[in-house]
C-alpha cells in the first residue's frame, strides 16, 4: 500500500493535487477554512452526521464539483451521482467503484448494527493508475481483505 505522505489523501479536508483531481470527503467537526482547496469530486460514504456534512459540502462545493453518494441518499443531495453498492461510474476520467461499507457486530442499544448493509458506500478510486480506497464507517467486512490491487 502507498506512503505515509499519500495516506490521507482521500481523509476529510486533505487533498491529492498530484493526481489531477482534487476529493472531498466531509465529515462533520472537521475545520473549513478559507484556503480550502475547491474540490472537482466529493465522495459521500453514508449519511450520518460524523460523515456528511451538508455545510462543509456548501463550503466546498463549485459549479462544476460532481458529488457521489450512496443511492440511498440520491434524493438529498441535488445533481449527485447515486451508486448501489458493486455499481461504478466514471467521472471526468476518474473511476469510482461502491464498495459495500456495513457493521457486523451490533453497534446500537437495540443490538443491531450501526451501519446496514446497503446504505452506505466504501469507495475504490482509480485515477492516475492507482486505486485508492475510502472506507467510510464500515467495520473489516468479507468485501474487505476481498479487494485487490489497491495502491492505498
Amino acid at each position: 500500500m502507498g506512503g505515509t505522505d499519500r495516506s490521507t489523501s482521500l481523509r476529510s479536508d486533505e487533498r491529492s493535487t498530484s493526481l489531477k483531481s482534487v476529493f472531498h470527503i466531509p465529515e462533520i467537526g472537521v475545520p473549513l477554512h478559507r484556503n480550502t482547496h475547491k474540490p472537482t469530486l466529493i465522495l459521500v460514504t453514508h449519511g450520518h452526521d460524523d460523515h456528511f456534512a451538508p455545510e462543509a459540502v456548501a463550503f466546498v462545493e463549485t459549479p462544476t464539483t460532481r458529488i457521489v453518494v450512496p443511492e440511498s441518499m440520491e434524493s438529498e443531495v441535488p445533481g449527485a451521482i447515486g451508486l448501489a453498492n458493486g455499481e461504478t461510474a466514471t467521472i471526468d476520467g476518474v473511476t469510482v467503484e461502491a464498495i459495500p461499507m456495513y457493521n457486523i457486530r451490533r453497534g446500537l442499544e437495540s443490538g443491531g448494527p450501526f451501519h446496514l448493509r446497503g446504505e452506505g458506500n466504501g469507495y475504490v478510486v482509480t485515477v492516475g493508475g492507482e486505486r485508492l480506497y475510502v472506507a467510510g464507517g464500515t467495520q473489516c467486512v468479507p468485501e474487505v481483505p476481498a479487494l485487490e490491487g489497491l495502491d492505498l
